[in-house]
């Protein structure tokens, strides 16, 4: 039965509808569930290799589905989706658009509420990172223009879309490197 409803949301975003009224919303991918890390590092290790992505919403409303592009922008090293889970339970359902470069909908699985500037947790990415040097990465959303030609959209649990504002840009950068120096190296300096 949640299978099915998932897919009847799905189904209700790619309905064409009438123009989308602008809402309290923000979506933008993250480096934590709770939607805090916008800028981070990772390096990979072979014991440690995985990073999750995940995309968050901050919603004054509720929601059950999202329509977005998300654009991946891989520096160095070799990423590689290993999965996806959709919703804060897991149990959603994705569909990318054909052709895949206009964007995904999410079925979230669930009525989710983000009243009080509580994070939605649309979608996770989980990649895996090939090499052993820090990785650079950058993440943005997009409008998946199926759905919306300017900015992403959600559908609230009363089957109304919305539009939503994209947010901060994801970076994964390497930090300023530093070196240690013991204090008789640094007394040698001033003799």
């Amino acid at each position: 039965m949640r299978r099915f409803m998932a897919t009847l949301i799905v189904a209700s975003l790619l309905m064409p509808s009438g123009a989308t009224i602008a809402q309290d919303c923000t979506i933008a991918a993250y480096l934590d569930p709770a939607g805090t890390q916008s800028i981070g590092t990772f390096l990979p290790t072979p014991e440690d290799p995985l990073i999750s992505i995940y995309i968050v919403m901050f919603v004054e409303n509720s929601a059950n589905a999202v329509a977005y592009k998300a654009n991946f922008e891989f520096y160095n090293q070799s990423w590689f989706l290993q999965a996806r889970w959709q919703g804060s339970s897991g149990q959603g359902l994705f569909i990318d658009e054909d052709p895949t470069w206009a964007g995904t909908n999410v079925a979230l699985g669930e009525c989710v509420l983000g009243f009080g500037g509580a994070p939605v947790l649309v979608e996770e990415y989980l990649f895996a990172v090939v090499g052993d040097e820090l990785s650079e990465a950058s993440v943005t959303l997009s409008a998946n223009t199926n759905q919306h030609p300017a900015s992403p959209v959600y559908v609230t649990c009363n089957s109304t879309k919305q539009s939503c504002e994209v947010g901060p840009r994801l970076l994964i950068v390497n930090p300023i490197p530093t070196r240690s120096a013991s204090f008789g190296k640094i007394k040698s300096l001033y003799n």
